[in-house]
């Protein structure tokens, strides 16, 4: 293997995040299985050991993707909570968000659900609905001021409805789950709008 001498100069840091954004990267293409330590570093174009100074195995490499591909999901909602649009789009934002992030992902959503018998999936579900949780309270407290909706336990009923979803999705397949949650949309916005109390006005809106 050809070392690239001018790569080992980059700060902690960069090199990390290179590391994880080429993981990421392989995992899509090949595979999580198909892709080995040595294919990541060969990719990058430095010795292997630098990688077991980052990281000490491939799983715990691909705990730090799951992580990046989560906090990417997060990042899109966010932004898309920030749009004009009504509290029914907003939420149907949500749901798509994560079909096309699966969507695109290529190899790599079925990888972060099978690495370490699925304990990793486990975790960064947990982080994502830590992190979601939060930010659809938030919406539902803003939109109860406008008469849109109407909830009177913001936080309650969100806890319901994300870890309700999150709850039913561990239990199909990872090579179902994809089309499970878009078989499953229109259900669940149904649910979504008699757990908030969509008003016509806001189902009108988002029309």
């Amino acid at each position: 293997m050809e070392v690239n001498y001018m790569a080992i100069a980059k700060k902690p840091e960069e090199r990390k995040k290179e590391i994880i954004l080429t993981a990421k990267k392989m995992f899509s293409e090949k595979g999580y299985k198909a892709t080995q330590v040595k294919d990541i570093v060969a990719e990058i174009g430095v010795a292997q050991g630098l990688f077991y100074y980052y990281f000490k195995s491939k799983e715990e490499v691909m705990e730090a993707v799951a992580e990046n591909y989560a906090a990417s999901i997060i990042s899109e909602i966010e932004n898309n909570l920030a749009t004009g649009v009504s509290f029914i789009e907003k939420c149907n934002n949500i749901f798509s968000a994560f079909i096309r992030n699966a969507d695109e992902s290529g190899k790599l959503f079925e990888g972060i659900q099978i690495a370490e018998n699925g304990i990793i999936h486990q975790r960064i579900m947990h982080v994502v609905a830590r992190e979601l949780i939060p930010l659809i309270v938030q919406l539902v407290e803003e939109t109860n001021a406008t008469d849109d909706i109407s909830c009177k336990y913001p936080e309650q009923s969100v806890e319901l409805l994300i870890n309700g979803i999150f709850s039913t999705l561990d239990k199909i397949p990872f090579e179902d789950k994809i089309s499970y949650v878009k078989n499953n949309m229109e259900v669940w916005m149904e649910i979504t709008k008699k757990i908030f109390g969509v008003s016509e006005e806001g189902i009108h809106e988002s029309q």
